[in-house]
């Protein structure tokens, strides 16, 4: 129950609406890359980001195998997507993107341009400099449509992703 004193009268509210009649927020989920970094990368080529542990998983819609959310039997609808992948390299570089990906293609890109470097060669990352990039979005998804997460670097030698250290791939639907 709700009172409120409003010009000297109380208004009491005894019934509020359950989680279940407004809805939930799910299916929902939260992986994160466990352990050492993901190394192994090729400059400007999108490679698929291993988060494969599992923090929170409502429907068990995640697939830590295959480091993806798999819309389960009837929750097709409006999701929100977001994903946090922090990059290092061992060599100077620029740009740097998240790439949100559907059904095995690519639907939104998401980057990171440097400007640290204002000389002769501008749009570079120096040396060893670690930074995360940041992607969200809204996305209509069907049962069984399932998304990943993949990363790139335009340049640079030694990419990785590092692990367990911001770099993080979570969702969940839209209460409609």
């Amino acid at each position: 129950m709700i009172t409120r004193l409003n010009n000297n009268s109380i208004t009491s509210i005894t019934a509020l609406p359950s989680a279940i009649e407004l809805g939930a927020n799910t299916p929902a989920f939260y992986a994160v890359m466990s352990g050492a970094n993901q190394t192994g990368m090729s400059p400007n080529t999108n490679t698929k980001v291993q988060f494969s542990s599992e923090v929170y998983d409502s429907d068990n819609a995640y697939d830590t195998s295959n480091y993806r959310f798999v819309v389960p039997s009837g929750k097709a609808g409006k999701y929100f997507i977001g994903a946090n992948l922090n990059f290092g390299s061992t060599a100077s570089g620029r740009s740097s993107f998240i790439c949100v990906y559907k059904n095995g293609s690519q639907y939104q890109q998401f980057g990171q341009f440097f400007w640290t470097n204002y000389g002769s060669v501008p749009n570079i990352i120096e040396g060893t400099q670690d930074y995360v990039v940041h992607a969200s979005c809204i996305m209509d998804l069907s049962v069984g449509d399932y998304v990943e997460i993949f990363g790139r670097r335009y340049d640079g030698t030694s990419i990785y992703f590092r692990g367990n250290i911001g770099s993080n791939f979570y969702g969940y639907k839209i209460i409609e």
